[in-house]
């Protein structure tokens, strides 16, 4: 397949054909495309790891907040007023 950019950024391809360690302009871009790919399917991954850790997260803080209402609650009605350790 042949496929023509002319308005192509000398700089933009110098870089890619560094990054890519690639001789050519033509298969640095066709390496910085196969990356792309690759790189989005990794965004995708970790955008959801993310947000199942902030799920975890906020679930463990409510478990903590759980557990300091009880022990406060169980604090008051021993009669203690500070929990020694």
């Amino acid at each position: 397949m042949l496929i023509k950019i002319t308005d192509f950024d000398d700089a933009l391809l110098e870089q890619l054909k560094q990054r890519t360690f690639q001789t050519t302009g033509s298969k640095a871009v066709l390496k910085a495309t196969q990356d792309y790919l690759v790189t989005l399917k990794e965004n995708e991954h970790l955008i959801r790891e993310v947000a199942d850790l902030q799920r975890r997260l906020a679930l463990a803080e409510q478990v903590i907040e759980g557990a300091r209402s009880a022990a406060t609650l169980l604090l008051e009605k021993t009669g203690q007023t500070a929990m020694e350790i």
